[in-house]
């Protein structure tokens, strides 16, 4: 088994998400029911891991821009969001 430090840059980032969505999940519907902020604690480690796979993106593709240029962050997101080729 791997080491903890072992570990990729996404794990923890999504680990740190899935804790963040899930405490504010609780922590705005905890006034409502006690039980309602249960279910924002799941809703929000689901959101959270969303929220963090598109902001991860949008801050690779301004990073990206800002050090190689425009062009190839246009590159990365034509080959990202385009088909791929035919199988023959």
């Amino acid at each position: 088994m791997p080491s903890p430090a072992a570990m990729n840059l996404i794990e923890p980032i999504g680990v740190v998400s899935a804790l963040t969505g899930a405490v504010v999940g609780a922590v705005l519907c905890w006034p409502i029911h006690p039980l309602l902020g249960a279910v924002g604690a799941v809703a929000g480690v689901l959101g959270g891991l969303m929220a963090m796979s598109v902001l991860l993106l949008v801050f690779m593709l301004v990073f990206t821009a800002v050090t190689e240029g425009p062009r190839a962050a246009m590159k990365l997101c034509r080959g990202f969001f385009s088909r791929p080729p035919p199988a023959p």
